[in-house]
């Protein structure tokens, strides 16, 4: 599958601006006659057949014994998928424009409708960002989400008959390159991915959440604090609109950051810290201070960058290939929708009425001192004190071309020469799970695999095969 063209990006900003599982989309027409009648009905309708068919999702691809019999969305189903979203939404607005319409049965048909189908429409988006890395995907998502943002607020400014057929508009146009990828056959085979035998059984879930569960954490997080309160600044415009344009520019330390060191621990054990620390400082001020009040905007700020950093995460984790993407975005957007749920609800929790603000700052204070006090500081170590065999001059040299010599003798498969190759700097599999986003079992299952070919039994055999194919009678033996 070939990375997001800029056609597809363009038509990913219509998708998500107008996505019907995202809180801030659905607030663009209140004076529309019925929404305060139909909204809840497509809402809660929307959320509750999405989680429902994330976790089919989910089970489907964990149950999949054989995926490459297994298809997905062929042309014939995308298509299908596709109108009925539509109709998801042309019911929708039909309760809220057309007098005589049945608004409660439209918008619960219609959320019920969307929300099915919207779910297998992030899976196929998911797998078209899925041959992003992570730094990739953090860069063009944290971009795209932003604009959606701009996209939310002109919806607020625009009359109701335009914004809804703007709102159409961008629908439709955010199928596009999901109906012309489907064409070519690219979301047939999304189960099928590389697994080893043990993320066959029943333990594949747990694997899947070590690796993901800084980001999944996250990730809900980001689905509650969009959830619990719309805070209107400047007339009309709202706070995670704001927040979300402002955590691209928080964003932009991480697009710049050079090193060769695994980016998504950085982010969770530096960059996030430091992040919540500034913002509890800021709101530690007295309520009806500014600086408190920009505190508080900081919040949406804090969790919108949260949630660009899951998105990417989640991207990466599918890319490595360990797990299914059905898997990974059905899983993810169903705990998503989940927790919105609740999110709605927050206020109407006893003694949180009224105390929404201090609620999602206790929150972040919470995430804080999780990102700080719960650190891996065994991966910690491998990734910031690798092993000193990894500084001989001899093998760094020329490691890349000793480490391919060694693995075209043994016969390795393509993900094993991977592992090799970080195996030959001296890093420890720990280290080597985090930067190729697989879970320990899976990369230790790799170096078995690599032992087991090329018939040594230890690391010391391995960086001994790899310094002897650096000897200088080595290097001319062809």
């Amino acid at each position: 599958m070939s990375q997001p063209s800029a056609f597809e990006q363009v038509c990913f900003v219509a998708f998500f601006a107008t996505l019907p599982l995202y809180s801030p989309n659905m607030i663009f027409s209140p004076d529309l006659a019925g929404f305060d009648l139909a909204m809840p009905y497509f809402v809660h309708s929307t959320l509750a057949s999405a989680m429902v068919a994330g976790m089919a999702a989910a089970c489907i691809a964990l149950c999949a014994k054989e995926p490459s019999r297994i298809t997905f969305l062929t042309p014939l189903r995308m298509t299908i998928v596709a109108l009925l979203y539509l109709t998801g939404l042309f019911l929708l607005f039909a309760s809220l424009l057309l007098p005589g319409v049945p608004v409660e049965l439209c918008s619960l048909l219609g959320g019920t409708l969307c929300g099915t189908t919207t779910l297998l429409l992030c899976i196929a988006w998911g797998s078209v960002f899925s041959t992003l890395t992570f730094r990739e995907a953090l860069i063009r998502l944290s971009v795209l989400l932003a604009i959606c943002a701009l996209i939310n607020t002109g919806f607020v400014y625009m009359g109701p008959e335009t914004g809804v057929a703007s709102f159409l508009l961008l629908s439709i146009l955010g199928l596009v390159p999901l109906l012309i990828r489907s064409t070519h056959g690219e979301f047939v085979r999304l189960l099928n991915v590389q697994r080893d035998a043990k993320s066959q059984d029943s333990t594949v879930f747990h694997s899947f959440f070590s690796v993901a569960l800084g980001p999944f954490v996250g990730f809900l997080l980001f689905a509650l604090t969009m959830a619990v309160r719309k805070i209107a600044v400047f007339g009309n415009m709202y706070a995670e609109s704001i927040g979300t344009i402002l955590a691209v520019v928080s964003d932009l330390p991480l697009w710049l950051r050079k090193s060769d060191k695994p980016l998504l621990p950085f982010v969770f054990q530096i960059y996030l810290p430091i992040f919540a620390a500034i913002l509890l400082f800021l709101s530690s001020f007295p309520t009806g201070h500014a600086v408190h009040s920009i505190g508080m905007i900081g919040i949406y700020v804090f969790f919108g960058a949260i949630g660009a950093l899951a998105l990417a995460s989640f991207c990466a984790i599918a890319h490595a290939q360990e797990f299914s993407v059905p898997l990974i975005f059905g899983s993810s957007i169903s705990a998503f929708c989940l927790v919105s749920i609740i999110g709605l609800h927050f206020g109407d929790l006893a003694g949180i009425s009224g105390n929404e603000e201090a609620v999602l700052l206790a929150l972040s204070t919470l995430y804080f001192i999780s990102l700080v006090l719960v650190p891996n500081i065994r991966s910690w170590k491998t990734m910031y004190l690798p092993s000193q065999q990894a500084n001989k001059p001899n093998l760094l040299s020329d490691l890349e071309t000793c480490c391919n010599r060694v693995a075209d003798k043994g016969g390795l498969s393509k993900r094993e020469r991977e592992v090799l190759l970080f195996l030959g700097r001296g890093y420890s599999p720990a280290y080597v799970a985090k930067k190729m986003f697989l879970s320990d079992s899976t990369v230790r299952s790799h170096i078995k695999s690599i032992y087991k070919k090329l018939d040594i039994h230890s690391r010391e055999d391995l960086l001994q095969l790899i310094e002897n194919e650096n000897e200088p009678s080595s290097m001319t033996d062809f």
